[in-house]
């Protein structure tokens, strides 16, 4: 579907779903023209030749039938104790397009994980109520890769951990995304092995 689909649209359906996606695309900050404007057209053109045609609350099912299509952000538990530390991480990792869920403790994250999965975990092993060792465990048993990322040395890390992925701090912004990625590709070859 185009923009030449609207031309197949009664004039007043052709404007409601033209004002829906200019107001679909002024909140993510895209244009109608690219390809999320594109998406959004032919979801309200779509949305416009249903049964209700385009009510009043037309632009609240562009965005569900939008939120709908995207495709799930996989998202990354950072467990880190230095606010601007994980402030950082945060900022990166959603730049990377990643859904962020950060804790800044042992006990929070054990919390978080009894009733979440994350796609991976970024972990300093030292923390202020110990070292991660319990949380660490948990997602290794759950098969879900682990960045330490660490101002300690990799020996601290007990050898019980199956091959984590390492990363020192400091750390630069493409490091940081490349060694989460390559989590993922690990991830990703697990689940692949198994299905």
């Amino acid at each position: 579907m185009s923009l030449l689909d609207l031309l197949f649209l009664k004039v007043p359906q052709a404007g409601t779903v033209i004002a829906a996606v200019r107001q679909w695309c002024a909140e993510r900050g895209s244009d109608i023209s690219d390809k999320d404007g594109r998406k959004a057209v032919a979801a309200a053109v779509v949305l416009a030749q249903s049964a209700d045609g385009g009510g009043p609350d037309f632009i609240e099912a562009l965005r569900a039938k939008m939120a709908s299509a995207q495709p799930r952000a996989p998202t990354i538990l950072v467990l880190e104790d230095e606010p601007f530390i994980a402030l950082d991480m945060e900022q990166i990792l959603q730049g990377g397009g990643f859904a962020v869920e950060v804790r800044a403790s042992c006990l929070d994250a054990m919390a978080w994980l009894s009733s979440q999965t994350p796609s991976i975990a970024v972990l300093d092993f030292q923390l202020r109520d110990g070292d991660c060792t319990d949380v660490a465990l948990l997602l290794q048993d759950r098969d879900i890769p682990i960045v330490f990322c660490s101002g300690a040395d990799p020996g601290d890390i007990p050898a019980t951990f199956r091959q984590p992925l390492w990363l020192p701090k400091p750390f630069q912004e493409g490091q940081f995304l490349d060694v989460v990625r390559q989590g993922l590709r690990i991830r990703n070859a697990n689940v692949g092995e198994n299905a």
